[in-house]
């Protein structure tokens, strides 16, 4: 009795060595596998982004042919030591420029097009975040094994992208606006919309058809 209980606990104890090992095996990862994981986590959330930027594209399309989404012309100082008028700031030439903004002083008459922009925009903004994040996960590999430079440049393109970030809080806003106009909540929606026309307007200040990742 006694020698088969030394025997259960000799093999409980080496296959508890046995499978620890097998899992330390596991935790040790060369460079190369850190490598490419981190391109792996790249490729995945550039489609995810790229795909978002899409359809973020498909509704402001929709909205720009509601009349929702509109463009206008506007003045803007320009610094350029180059030129300008001496006599006021010889550093600021006055330009025009195309920016679009969203109409929320009336309420339109939703049907199917409203439920497409809410669920469009809702999964646009789902990937374009889920896409940040796969390439933030991706950026801290490459600093862990050293590849700089591959850190900088992900950076640089995606993560610390600002028009990407905005342009998937921008497609929530709208999202919920149009959520909340399928409830019937007109109030709820002109709050919605204004919060996403303020970022249009204040951090999208250029073409959000343009948005990309290179």
């Amino acid at each position: 009795m006694f020698g088969t209980y030394r025997i259960f606990v000799l093999f409980v104890l080496i296959l508890s060595i046995s499978l620890l090992f097998s899992g330390c095996l596991g935790i040790m990862k060369s460079k190369e596998d850190y490598y490419k994981e981190a391109k792996e986590l790249i490729q995945q959330g550039s489609i995810e982004i790229k795909t978002g930027i899409d359809e973020m594209s498909e509704v402001l399309h929709i909205l720009q042919s509601k009349d929702i989404l509109k463009e206008k012309e506007i003045e803007s100082p320009h610094f350029d030591i180059s030129v300008g008028d001496k006599d006021i700031n010889p550093n600021v030439k006055i330009t025009k420029r195309k920016i679009y903004y969203l109409d929320t002083t009336f309420i339109p008459k939703c049907s199917d097009w409203c439920i497409e922009v809410a669920s469009k925009a809702k999964k646009a903004s789902e990937r374009i975040s889920t896409g940040q994040s796969k390439a933030s996960k991706a950026v801290k590999i490459f600093w862990k094994i050293g590849s700089d430079n591959e850190a900088k440049a992900i950076t640089r393109t995606i993560t610390a992208n600002n028009n990407i970030y905005w342009l998937s809080e921008l497609g929530d806003k709208i999202s919920k606006a149009f959520e909340s106009l399928n409830k019937g909540d007109s109030d709820k929606y002109k709050s919605y919309l204004e919060a996403a026309n303020q970022i249009l307007v204040d951090w999208l200040q250029y073409d959000p058809f343009s948005i990309s990742i290179h």
